[in-house]
């Protein structure tokens, strides 16, 4: 098996490897769930990673959205089942049989229950003298798939509840201290921000396109101070938060934001998001969560776009926005297909077969979501 995609390639060994990456390729622990890694190419180069919710028995539907996913995205997988008791579900049989039949190879089929794994089991019972023993944090690979993660800004969360934790409101005396920092926003009171020290000195890396006017200075001011605040203490305050937050109500600011952050993702822009939403009342969360919902996605991090998103449309049933990024998501495309809102969308064309261009997600214009497979956490989660 060979690797997660990007700058770093990490080598995935054996039935540890694969078991060892879920986690990391999610951003958290999958529990009652089915998960299926696709790999393609000479080298087994890990795309999507479908994850949806365990049937309690036979479902061919599922099957047959999973055998598309495969033929779509994979010249070859690997199946793991994470049941919340010591069973071998009947979907399996299923959907291998169904793979094999489209001419998909089935590397590995694993059943993972309570810190023991089992390697392509045969119906009856799993015996524990069959099994062997999941990864740990001490694992090698465990421990390159985390440092890989934090340099993008994540960490592996215990479930999925955790992962929406992450990104929910403020609460208590957080809530209230953002109530006053927005109140600050809202008055125009907001103190002077100096240009950050460490500013690249050719300026930001968005300045507008034919599309989307430029930012104001004073936003990515904000911006640069709570990427630098981020980088040194792991947080953003308050006042920083609030700002950014308001001004992504406006959607041609949001457009701004978006852009920017897709053009620096060598910066620490998805923790510098996920800080600030979690500072944001849930009244005000549609457009900073739609920011943090795009970026996620183009880091591959399916699974944080996804709650980000149901965090969007909670604040704002009607926004428009997040239905298109949900199709995408939904179709299973690549992160690179969101490249194209860099360019100007007369040189683009790369969604027409979904019915959507780049203007329309920028804007939030366009056909409605056709609806999730998935019951709520990604259908597809990509590795980027």
């Amino acid at each position: 098996m060979d690797d997660l995609c990007g700058p770093a390639r990490i080598r995935l060994d054996g039935p540890r490897g694969l078991i060892a990456a879920v986690p990391s390729v999610l951003g958290f622990h999958p529990t009652d769930s089915l998960t299926m890694m696709c790999f393609t190419g000479e080298r087994s180069t890990l795309g999507p990673v479908a994850r949806v919710d365990l049937p309690r028995g036979r479902d061919p539907g599922l099957v047959r959205f999973l055998t598309g996913t495969a033929l779509t995205h994979a010249d070859q997988v690997a199946i793991l089942c994470y049941p919340r008791r010591r069973y071998r579900p009947a979907i399996l049989d299923d959907l291998q049989t169904e793979l094999r039949r489209a001419g998909i190879t089935v590397l590995t089929v694993l059943v993972v229950h309570g810190g023991r794994a089992w390697p392509t089991p045969v119906p009856g019972p799993l015996r524990l003298v069959d099994s062997l023993p999941v990864p740990g944090p001490d694992d090698p690979t465990v421990r390159d798939l985390a440092a890989a993660s934090v340099l993008e800004g994540r960490v592996v969360l215990t479930d999925r509840d955790q992962l929406r934790a992450s990104i929910a409101g403020p609460r208590g005396r957080r809530r209230r201290e953002v109530e006053r920092a927005i109140s600050t926003v809202t008055r125009g009171r907001t103190r002077p921000l100096p240009e950050p020290p460490d500013r690249n000195p050719d300026g930001p890396a968005f300045a507008g396109d034919e599309d989307v006017p430029p930012l104001p200075e004073r936003l990515h001011r904000v911006i640069d101070w709570a990427l630098a605040q981020v980088g040194e203490t792991g947080a953003v305050d308050a006042e920083l938060a609030a700002e950014l937050a308001v001004a992504c109500l406006q959607t041609p600011i949001r457009d701004g934001v978006l852009i920017r952050a897709l053009l620096e993702r060598d910066q620490t822009w998805l923790a510098m998001l996920i800080a600030c939403a979690a500072w944001t009342p849930d009244d005000l969360a549609a457009g900073i969560c739609a920011v943090l919902a795009t970026l996620a996605y183009r880091q591959g991090d399916g699974a944080l776009a996804q709650v980000s998103l149901d965090r969007c449309l909670l604040a704002e049933p009607g926004n428009t926005f997040a239905p298109l990024l949900l199709t995408a998501l939904s179709a299973g495309l690549p992160p690179e297909i969101l490249d194209g809102m860099l360019v100007p969308m007369s040189e683009w064309d790369g969604l027409d077969a979904f019915g959507i261009r780049p203007n329309q997600l920028r804007h939030g214009t366009g056909r409605p979501h056709p609806g999730r497979r998935d019951g709520g956490d990604g259908a597809v989660a990509w590795t980027g």
